[in-house]
């Protein structure tokens, strides 16, 4: 079995935010899902009560109205006329009142009803909005951790590295693409006695693989790939000295798919699904020594 640092990002991402607004329970997927279920129902049965309550305050507006109309009919010709006159102010001034709290209540139903539901789910409210606001993060976190179960079956010789970034002070020059590279983030790095592997996991659904942009996915493993091989392979003397007159470590690139595969296919670039990720990975000759391996595996780790 692969020996495994680090956390998934999506995972990571999920965990963070909960963690930030209170929530510091969450350790796992499964605590996440569990949670966001918690939340849901927590905040459907607040959404009943202020709804029920709602209607309770309209009903109770309409029956004061109605009682107040029938109190005045009764009294407003009886007593002297300066009586009947500040009876009539008074039932003029409750009448405007409640004419206004009823028409608040039945054209703002929905904005108190969320208020109130709001203050009754407190944190709860907070947490819903982000998981329905980032869906893509649990979709991504159930494609990469189903990524790392397949990945921790690679031979004992192979290291699983998560989320691993990458950040350079003085910036990388693509020559290529004439980019300037600060940074660069790869889901899983294997890195084995054949090299090192990038690995981009994406569990897209049939309509997202379908989707065409500019930016793709293959630009961004291009680009992270040529940020860890410059990483890998310093030019300058000042690195260790692992890396003084030996050649290059080959860093290959995979795109991962745990869900629907694309058509697409770019050079460099292998596209593969979960049952055949570990078959591509081992496919190769061994280039690297135990002392080499572990000395990257150093260096990505920051160690």
């Amino acid at each position: 079995m692969a020996k495994v640092f680090g956390e998934i990002e999506c995972l990571e991402r999920l965990i963070s935010f909960q963690r930030e607004v209170g929530v510091i329970h969450l350790k796992s997927l499964q605590d996440v899902l569990d949670y966001k279920k918690e939340c849901e129902q927590k905040i459907e049965l607040a959404q009943k009560v202020a709804s029920l309550e709602n209607v309770a305050d309209i009903t109770n507006i309409k029956q004061s109205l109605s009682s107040l109309d029938f109190d005045y009919l009764k009294i407003k010709d009886s007593g002297f006329i300066l009586i009947r006159i500040f009876k009539y102010l008074s039932y003029k001034i409750k009448r405007r009142r409640l004419d206004k709290s009823l028409l608040i209540k039945q054209r703002h139903s929905e904005n108190i009803i969320i208020e109130k539901v709001m203050k009754s789910s407190g944190v709860s409210y907070i947490s819903k909005n982000f998981f329905d606001s980032n869906y893509n993060l649990i979709q991504g976190a159930l494609g990469e951790l189903q990524a790392l179960e397949e990945l921790k079956k690679l031979p004992d010789s192979f290291y699983v590295l998560n989320n691993i970034t990458l950040k350079f002070r003085k910036p990388l020059y693509s020559v290529k693409n004439g980019q300037r590279i600060y940074s660069a983030q790869v889901d899983h790095v294997v890195v084995s006695p054949a090299g090192v592997f990038l690995i981009e996991t994406k569990n897209w659904s049939k309509s997202t693989v379908n989707i065409e942009s500019e930016y793709t996915v293959f630009d961004q493993i291009k680009r992270a790939n040529f940020a860890f091989y410059c990483f890998l392979n310093p030019r300058a003397s000042s690195f260790s000295s692992f890396f003084k007159n030996s050649k290059k470590v080959r860093v290959r690139n995979i795109l991962l798919m745990t869900n629907q595969m694309t058509t697409q296919k770019e050079n460099f670039i292998k596209v593969v699904n979960l049952l055949h990720v570990r078959q591509y990975i081992t496919s190769f000759n061994d280039e690297l020594s135990e002392l080499q391996v572990q000395n990257i595996v150093s260096k990505l780790l920051g160690k």
